[in-house]
This record gives C-alpha cells, structure tokens and sequence, in this order.
C-alpha cells in the first residue's frame, strides 16, 4: 500500500480533543497512532488560527450563490465514478484531496497541498480506484477535519459507528443546536472550496448526504440531486469489503467484535427509508435517478441525460473530455465478491424494499 494518510491527520486540535471524549476510549493498541493525530493537530495550531484571522470575516460575510448539484447514493453504488466524470467539465468546481486541509487551504495552499499528498496512497485501500492531490474527493472528510459532525469518524470509533450514524446523518437524538452547528461547519467547508475554486458551482458528493436531504433543501433552496442506485446484493457485499479494508487502517479502538453485517443492513435500511421521504420535498426538474449498472455500460450517454434532466450546461462543452476519462479506465476490473446463500437471504429479509423500489431481481 505505501504511504496511508489517516484521515484525521490535520484535524484543528481542540475538534480531536473533543471527538475523543465523545467517543472514546481510545484502544491501547491505537495510542501512537492517535498521538500522531494530535501531535500534528498542535503543530498546525499556528498555520491555522492566521488563516483564521484573515478569512473569518470574508467567509463569515460570504453567501454560496450557485446552490450545489449533490450526487447521493449509498457507499458503494456508483458515486465516485459520476463524480469523477462531472469533474471533467470545468465549468463547476469539486472538493479535491488536496481540501481535506481545510484549515490552511487558502492561506497557505502550496503547504496544504504538500502535506495531503505526504499522507495520500496511490489507489483507495477497498478498490484500488487512484488517488492524488487534485482527484476529486467527499466533502466528508474535510468536515470531519474541523469538527466532530462526520460520519467518518465512525470507521475511526467502530464501537460507537451507530451511534455516529444517528447523530451525524439522521440527526436522530441530537437537538437543534447540534443540526445548526452540522450546517455551520458544512457551509464552512463549502465557502473555503467555492473561494478556493473561483466561485464555481459545486458538484458535491458524499453518500451520508442520501439521508440529509431535507436538511440540505433547507440550506440551498435550487440545489440539484442525482441519485445512483445499485443492485442491493452488490451494494452490501461491497460496502462490507470497504469496511473491512478501512478499518485496518482507520480504527482508534478495538472492532473485532463489532458486527459489521448487522451494521451495513441497518444503516442502509434507515438511510434510504428516510431517502423515500425526503426526495418528495425535491422540485421538479431537479432530481435524476440513474442505475449504477446503466452508468458502467454507457457513461457519455447517461452523463448526457443527467445534463438534460437536470438542466446543466450544455453537455458538448464537456463531451470530449468525459470521453477522454472513459477512456483512460480501460483494463480497470472492479471488485468481484461473493455472497452465500444464507448472506443473501439476510440481505432479502432487510433491503425486500430497496428490491422493489429500484426493480431489482431477489
């Protein structure tokens, strides 16, 4: 694998301070690792608050104009791949790798940049899709840099993943000045990004975003969504591979026992049941669901429909680069993984409702 950043490594000191007591204990095992984390934390303290002193008033000030496009979807299903083909077209503006250092991004982004991509692998650890400084990233990871309100701190705190979940997705058991602070840090991260890309429209993607979409309307009141959808048996086999690849690599405590079947069948379960409800709120014209399996087949084509659907720019602008970048993935082989039979019937039993919804074969 080589070098593997952590994704907490930068994260503001005070934030990880935080997190640990909200979610700790840290295992034993995981003590030097969550030293690095905090140690780096300190000695980016200074970078950080001058970025601070120069920005905050600007940002404070500041109003996103171009409400986003976000690409929802549960983890597994497709959302990278059309995010990284939207990316193509430079009219609007992603999250890149080189944003998770969010906290010096703009003041010092030659810095920034170096120390991301010190901490950056060459391929993703659950699919060897590559990675670098300029790919296109989730804004996930940038948030769960400057606060306690990502879910990915839940691959770093297995022990209390649902509970993260909960709080971090469905704003379940948490109150308003919890949901607020959610969208404070959010916007906060997207301000630095639309600054840092030129004030282009962003195209957004984080698979949590699946559940926060009621949430999100609220924030950006013309924002469009596009929805990817996969066959649920691939969804979990591949979402349970991505965890346990990452975990390895991530955890802070102990998971051994964690359940991580259960795990990936309840937070589907909840997420695109609460997905159902809130995608009747989304205006007409601004909400396309596309099938994961259609996008791998034909890419320009349903590209293509999504700018028509969703009313984008026009998609000959962007045409000969998307077909550049498809050409570039020729050879690439995705994961191939197995359910037994027992596993699939588990996954029937749960997802019965994703079947139907999407028309998939059980």
């Amino acid at each position: 694998m080589g070098k593997q950043h952590h994704p907490l490594t930068g994260m503001r000191a005070w934030a990880w301070w935080k997190l640990c007591l909200t979610h700790g204990p840290i295992g034993m095992r995981y003590w030097w690792r969550a030293m690095k984390i905090g140690l780096l934390g300190l000695g980016g303290l200074g970078f950080r608050a001058w970025e601070t002193m120069r920005w905050a008033g600007r940002l404070r000030r500041m109003k996103i104009e171009k409400d986003p496009v976000f690409i929802l979807g549960h983890w597994r299903s497709g959302t990278t791949l059309l995010h990284n083909l939207m990316a193509c077209d430079d009219r609007y503006g992603t999250v890149r790798m080189h944003h998770y250092g969010v906290g010096t991004m703009l003041e010092w982004p030659r810095l920034t940049r170096k120390m991301v991509g010190a901490f950056t692998p060459e391929v993703r650890p659950m699919d060897q899709m590559g990675l670098g400084v300029d790919e296109p990233a989730e804004e996930e990871l940038a948030l769960g840099r400057v606060s306690e309100y990502s879910f990915d701190h839940a691959f770093c705190f297995p022990r209390r993943a649902r509970e993260v979940f909960e709080k971090t997705i469905m704003f379940e058991g948490v109150g308003e000045k919890y949901v607020e602070s959610w969208k404070w840090y959010y916007e906060h991260v997207l301000k630095k990004v639309t600054v840092e890309q030129d004030g282009r429209r962003l195209v957004l993607k984080s698979p949590g975003n699946t559940g926060r979409v009621a949430t999100l309307l609220g924030m950006f009141k013309k924002a469009k969504f596009v929805h990817l959808v996969r066959d649920p048996y691939e969804v979990f086999a591949s979402t349970r591979h991505l965890w346990r690849k990452v975990l390895p690599l991530w955890a802070l405590q102990g998971y051994e026992e964690l359940d991580v079947d259960g795990l990936v069948l309840d937070i589907y379960q909840r997420m695109m049941k609460r997905y159902f409800e809130d995608r009747k709120k989304i205006g007409e014209g601004r909400l396309c669901e596309v099938r994961y399996e259609a996008l791998v087949e034909r890419p320009i084509e349903v590209l293509e429909e999504i700018y028509v659907t969703l009313g984008l720019e026009d998609y000959e602008g962007v045409r000969e680069r998307v077909e550049g970048y498809v050409a570039g993935l020729e050879g690439y082989e995705r994961n191939r993984l197995a359910l037994t039979k027992e596993e699939k019937e588990r996954v029937r039993e749960v997802w019965g409702f994703a079947f139907e919804a999407f028309g998939y074969e059980m």
